[in-house]
């Protein structure tokens, strides 16, 4: 990955680590979370876990707002659609009360 890249892939991962704290868990302490990385020659794929509060699949991410009213633009919610937008493939499931995020970057793709 060139440098702009893997700065845009750690976003992401950073941005999903940030919505299991937040979300899943409330913030609240004592929770675990867990990053797996299969790193492969043409790809890198991230895996996100929790066992928090699972979001809702169905739900696309959108980023919604009006650019040019400074006065209200959001100040959160723009996670999952940084991810969508960033990463190659993003998925997310929920097995026997696992939330699973898995993030994929392909080498010199986008």
């Amino acid at each position: 990955l060139n440098k702009i890249a893997a700065y845009q892939t750690e976003l992401c991962v950073v941005e999903a680590v940030t919505n299991v704290i937040k979300h899943a868990y409330k913030n609240e302490t004592g929770h675990d979370a867990a990053v797996f990385i299969k790193l492969y020659l043409d790809r890198i794929t991230f895996l996100v876990c929790d066992t928090g509060k699972a979001m809702n699949p169905e739900q696309p991410a959108k980023l919604e707002f009006d650019p040019s009213d400074l006065e209200n633009l959001p100040e959160g919610g723009m996670g999952l659609f940084i991810i969508h937008q960033i990463m190659d493939e993003a998925t997310y499931e929920t097995i026997e009360g696992r939330n699973m995020l898995t993030m994929t970057k392909i080498f010199g793709a986008k």
